[in-house]
């Protein structure tokens, strides 16, 4: 396709992951009519990304692509999909893009949506035999190939994608020592005392973790790799993940002279410092108007909702993000979501005992509910997250109908044995 063949320009998504493929299917889904291409770097339609460090490393059948939509389903929607093909440039004055194919591709609202690249560690690559990211479909799909035969398996980060390859590894079998540079796992999103139970909880599946350390040098022995940690200890492995978050993928708005600042810079709208441009996913960092304070958020519920939000306005709607932050992960079998702020500060009322399907926890200062943690129980989370966005008054008949009295994590921790 070319500008000639294409008289009527339209939308042009740049990114074919989750973020770039629910804004086309939103676009549709709020009235718009005209021309939508979406252009992605890899060779498949845009799936979701939260399968990856989970079902498709453990599966026990064949592994299939986890599908934003089906292939029947984008065909229904008129979507021209550019895959295998990178975006080379943005022409903002004339509203183009060029590809890595020769097309030029004219656009009336272009929509960037090209999130991260894996950060790496300089003493190891992703193209060494052995060594892992689990940023894509394919390459989640050759570390599962490796897991089939179980041995020993290094992962380099706690955060949320170490710590669900951890249990997809252990319950396949293999030995698993996760090395995390911080003081505790999890430690941005989560209360110490969380951070703590959930740390103890992999140990008690027989997964070794060492925070506090980093890697300082590493050779290969005997057909393995000899890791070497900052206080001399030595591990042998056969794998190494590394998950230690990722790179914003700027570089096409940097060339075309959009704000930065760890991401694209947009407003509530999803809106650039382009009019015509949007950002939304990985790479968006949302403005507040109101205090100028401004967030970039990596999860799957970002990618939907300013996916949705950049569509809404496309089509002629208002709409801005407000969204609470909300993060999920499944481990061991066990569903853990987390919404709005988990401030070590703030005032604890709990629901059960701290690991047990259905305990919830809410952190709260005075009558305002700053955030919630549960495991297995997505329905409290979804109210406790409402609740937040309403701004409404934490009561005690609201406290009393969740089942959450006032509590304590660090006595929890001494009454069932978990050592701090």
């Amino acid at each position: 396709m070319d500008m000639q063949q294409t008289a009527n320009p339209g939308v042009v998504i740049v990114g074919a992951g989750h973020a770039g493929g629910r804004a086309a299917e939103r676009l549709r889904a709020f009235g718009y009519d005209k021309p939508i291409s979406v252009i992605g770097r890899e060779p498949h339609q845009p799936y979701e990304r939260p399968p990856l460090s989970k079902s498709v490393l453990t599966g026990k059948t064949e592994c299939m692509l986890p599908e934003l939509l089906s292939q029947e389903n984008w065909q229904a929607l008129h979507i021209n999909f550019f895959v295998g093909t990178d975006c080379l440039s943005v022409d903002r004055q004339r509203q183009t893009v060029s590809l890595s194919t020769g097309a030029v591709l004219p656009y009336e609202h272009l929509i960037l949506a090209t999130g991260l690249t894996p950060r790496e560690l300089p003493l190891f690559s992703s193209q060494e035999n052995g060594v892992f990211c689990v940023n894509s479909y394919d390459e989640s799909t050759s570390l599962r190939a490796r897991l089939r035969s179980p041995g020993h398996v290094l992962i380099i980060g706690a955060g949320f994608i170490g710590l669900e390859v951890a249990a997809s590894a252990s319950q396949l079998e293999a030995e698993v020592t996760v090395v995390e540079m911080g003081h505790r796992p999890l430690q941005r999103v989560l209360s110490a005392e969380l951070s703590d139970w959930i740390s103890n909880w992999h140990r008690l599946k027989g997964i070794t973790i060492h925070c506090g350390r980093h890697v300082v040098a590493q050779e290969k022995r005997a057909g393995q790799h000899i890791v070497r940690l900052d206080d001399d200890r030595e591990i042998a492995t056969d794998l190494i993940v590394v998950g230690i978050g990722g790179i914003p993928n700027v570089g096409l708005a940097d060339e075309a002279g959009l704000e930065l600042d760890d991401g694209i810079v947009v407003d509530q709208t999803c809106r650039s410092s382009d009019p015509n441009i949007y950002a939304v996913g990985d790479i968006a960092r949302i403005v507040d108007s109101a205090d100028q304070t401004s967030r970039r958020l990596e999860s799957w519920k970002n990618a939907e909702d300013t996916a949705a939000v950049a569509a809404r306005n496309i089509c002629g709607e208002t709409a801005v993000y407000d969204e609470v932050p909300w993060f999920w992960t499944d481990q061991f079998g066990h569903n853990l979501q987390l919404t709005g702020d988990l401030s070590a500060s703030a005032d604890v009322y709990e629901r059960g005992k701290i690991g047990d399907p259905g305990y919830l926890t809410y952190f709260a200062n005075g009558d305002k509910l700053l955030g919630a943690f549960g495991i297995d129980c997505g329905g409290d989370i979804r109210r406790a997250r409402g609740h937040i966005e309403k701004c409404r008054p934490l009561t005690t008949r609201a406290l009393e109908k969740a089942g959450l009295q006032a509590g304590n994590h660090q006595q929890v921790f001494a009454a069932q044995g978990y050592a701090r």
